[in-house]
């Protein structure tokens, strides 16, 4: 599938101050990642701490917190993960589908869907 680069902007907890970075898309990641120094910038705060399993099998706790993020003019809340400061900032599976957003790995860019229905009633 391969990896891109986006715009995103995030925001501090009252949506009143974002700060504009490039993350990587990332299918392999679940929430939205950026440096703990970037958040702290903001004002955001770890609120909880979240178990996560890297590509390579290892499970790590990592503190947590949910923030404003916009991508493509999408805005929403959503749980961010404080990294290292080497880590980039990642984009992950659950912000992009909160947005209703989908990644086009060939034209290398995030795209709109409607949202998912199932096509039968599921018991």
């Amino acid at each position: 599938m391969g990896t891109f680069q986006v715009e995103i902007e995030i925001g501090d907890p009252q949506g009143g101050r974002w700060d504009r970075v490039q993350g990587t898309v990332g299918t392999h990641a679940t929430f939205a990642l950026a440096p703990s120094s970037l958040l702290q910038r903001l004002g955001v705060q770890p609120e909880r701490r979240i178990s996560l399993r890297h590509p390579d099998g290892q499970l790590v706790e990592r503190d947590a917190a949910q923030t404003w993020l916009r991508i493509c003019e999408k805005s929403r809340t959503g749980i961010v993960v404080f990294g290292d400061e080497d880590e980039s900032v990642l984009v992950g599976t659950n912000t992009l589908q909160g947005m209703l957003l989908e990644p086009d790995y060939e034209k290398e860019t995030l795209v709109s869907v409607v949202g998912l229905m199932p096509s039968r009633r599921i018991a």
